[in-house]
């Protein structure tokens, strides 16, 4: 059965175009087809202090996966990537791949939680998110993508570039 997953990326160290560049390449290595994909926005860092902004980009693929598995594929991605996961909260990072969405499923376990539970206070995700699925419904909150953008309180500094990955 093919099922869809939204995904968001993000990067803010090193070369962070390249970074979203080899994270597409490794969903695809495992077995994901990207079907839409939002344009890469620079925003400023949530949640924490960074000298450096974050690249961002918003994808729909198709999978096979199950969620945890796809989530386990993606993790490995991340590792792969140089992403070190120390438990300390918000901080700088190589990659980051987060599940927004799974189908509309909605999951609460120790190893994940869908859809993703901060996605509709953040403005980094929100607009990438609305550009590929204006109209995707959140399933816990019946809001659109388009809507909670338009809702938002978050006034962190989102900016769509022209970059071409």
């Amino acid at each position: 059965m093919t099922n869809q997953a939204w995904l968001l990326l993000g990067s803010n160290m090193g070369d962070k175009a390249q970074m979203l560049r080899n994270a597409r390449s490794g969903l695809v290595s495992i077995g994901c087809k990207i079907t839409a994909s939002s344009a890469v926005y620079r925003s400023a860092p949530w949640g924490f202090d960074a000298s450096e902004w974050f690249f961002n980009q918003a994808l729909l693929v198709e999978t096979e996966s199950d969620a945890l598995t796809l989530l386990h594929s993606i993790l490995l991605i991340e590792q792969g990537l140089g992403r070190l996961r120390d438990g300390a909260g918000y901080a700088s990072r190589s990659i980051d791949i987060d599940m927004l969405y799974y189908n509309d499923s909605v999951i609460e376990s120790p190893a994940l939680t869908l859809p993703h539970p901060r996605m509709q206070l953040r403005k980094f995700v929100l607009m990438p998110l609305a550009e590929i699925s204006p109209d995707k419904v959140h399933p816990v909150l019946g809001l659109t993508s388009w809507q909670m953008l338009m809702q938002l309180a978050d006034t962190t500094e989102v900016f769509k570039t022209d970059l071409d990955l």
